[in-house]
């Protein structure tokens, strides 16, 4: 199971990479969070989302919800950060 879903991100990779003659990105985050979900989908479920190969609406909707949240403590780091170098500066 942990190898066929490993090689069948590997195939993907590769083709991936042919296609744009090794000068593509990948969404490496993304392509993890495939091969997890593929993993425990048939380890635990016995269940194939088949996320490796097509888009998976499961990630999207959990990249789009952390990246949201990275989003917000980047601004909530950097108006703490703010906020004490204007106390500082009184």
């Amino acid at each position: 199971m942990f190898g066929e879903c490993t090689q069948q991100t590997i195939k993907r990779l590769e083709r991936v990479t042919e296609a744009s003659n090794g000068q593509g990105e990948v969404d490496m985050e993304t392509e993890w969070l495939n091969l997890g979900l593929d993993i425990i989908g048939q380890g635990v479920f016995n269940y194939d989302f088949g996320s490796i190969n097509s888009e998976s609406p499961v990630i999207q909707a959990g990249l789009s919800g952390t990246k949201r949240i990275r989003r917000l403590l980047i601004l909530i780091s950097f108006g703490c950060a703010f906020y004490s170098l204007q106390l500082i500066s009184l």
